[in-house]
């Protein structure tokens, strides 16, 4: 049984939608053969929720004839172009990568009369047969959203459905990464960046649709970005590829103090080793008490999580071992040293001021190994919190 919207159009013509081959992207050609049960997985969605499927002989035909690749449908101006001469009120482009048990899928629903993106789709799951199940549900899911957005775009114009908005074709993108590379989503490429710009006649582009351009470059990190078709586009800057970094921090609950850890990235800004030094006093109680001097000296691993380098924001996690030796002045000139596995770290960190600024989370357990007085327990400031630290890098 039809749902309401596709109930309403019994009396009257479907709404027409080409369904572009979902293209595979990953590295081989052994995930090749799931592109079909993928495109099918999407077409029943869309045919579920009321549309007219426009078969892939008329399609392919019109792409035949103009003489396009596969790849260039997933540019925006060739997919309208099609869209429209095979009489498509929605044209849905898209491709998906594969590695080991993960799949990533991306979707664009073009609405064909407007010239503008009515919805996007981009999930990573599971590679199973469910997969397809919660593909075509999350389809389903951006059917009243493409409606919402079609009556908007033509009401916001003023046009009648078929009726195209206003589009630009020779577009301007300013960078300050002299040299940079740009490209589309379906390896285009654009061109690179000189004098700070980069001219593209694209064929034509309706004014403020977005798109997706990946940014390449020789010892920078890859990265995307979402812009809008303008005659001038300002990308963000690209971030540099660095394998070593310094840390300058300050704990909570050793105000006399500073320390210092370095860096060795075994991967350039995600995994790294660290060696860390950190050096504070802790002044007499009272008048008849002697001053403390602690140096604590650390070791391990860590990895950034979730967020890419060029991100405004990340997160990390670390692990690792310690001693703290501790000297105490005075008559008795006695020392001790604690022994530390650093269980857990976390951080979050951010270059918006423009340096990277972060603050760290330390779960440290002593073992009761070595000269210790503190036994086996966990590092506390005060008793009750384990040690944050603020501090600042510096990557080179």
């Amino acid at each position: 049984m039809l749902p309401a919207f596709g109930q309403q159009r019994d009396a009257e013509q479907k709404p027409q939608c080409a369904i572009f081959t979902i293209q595979d992207f990953s590295t081989g050609s052994a995930n090749k053969d799931y592109e079909r049960p993928i495109t099918a997985s999407v077409s029943a969605a869309f045919e579920v929720g009321g549309y007219g499927i426009i078969s892939p002989e008329k399609w392919g035909g019109e792409v035949q004839r103009r003489g396009l690749s596969p790849r260039a449908l997933l540019s925006e101006a060739p997919a309208l172009s099609v869209g429209q001469a095979v009489g498509a009120d929605l044209a849905v482009t898209g491709y998906f990568t594969v590695e080991e048990d993960r799949i990533y899928i991306s979707l664009q629903c073009w609405d064909v009369g407007a010239g503008v993106l009515a919805a996007g789709l981009q999930q990573t799951a599971r590679f199973n047969i469910a997969f397809y199940s919660s593909l075509h549900d999350r389809v389903a899911d951006m059917l009243p959203q493409i409606r919402l957005m079609q009556s908007t775009a033509q009401t916001a114009s003023g046009a009648a459905p078929g009726k195209a908005q206003p589009s630009v074709s020779e577009l301007t993108f300013v960078s300050p990464d002299e040299g940079m590379e740009l490209f589309l989503v379906n390896d285009e490429r654009i061109g690179a960046i000189s004098n700070g710009k980069l001219v593209w006649n694209s064929g034509g582009i309706v004014l403020g649709s977005a798109f997706n351009v990946e940014k390449r470059k020789q010892g920078f990190h890859t990265s995307r970005q979402t812009v809008r078709a303008a005659k001038e586009i300002r990308l963000s800057g690209m971030v540099r590829e660095e394998k070593r970094a310094l840390e300058v921090d300050w704990t909570l609950g050793q105000l006399l103090g500073a320390g210092a850890t370095l860096r060795v990235y075994t991967r350039p800004d995600e995994t790294f080793l660290f060696i860390g030094n950190y050096f504070f006093l802790q002044p007499a109680l009272n008048a008849a008490g002697n001053l403390v001097i602690h140096y604590d000296t650390s070791l391990g691993v860590g990895a950034y999580v979730f967020l890419p380098p060029d991100s405004p924001v990340r997160f990390g996690v670390s692990t690792g071992a310690g001693s703290v030796v501790s000297i105490l002045t005075g008559p008795s000139n006695a020392s001790y040293a604690e022994v530390y596995l650093d269980v857990f770290n976390w951080w979050v960190e951010t270059r918006i001021l423009g340096p990277i600024i972060f603050l760290r989370q330390e779960w440290k357990f002593t073992t009761g190994g070595g000269s210790s007085i503190l036994g086996k327990q966990w590092m506390m400031v005060a008793g009750t919190i384990p040690p944050m630290t603020l501090g600042v890098m510096f990557r080179w």
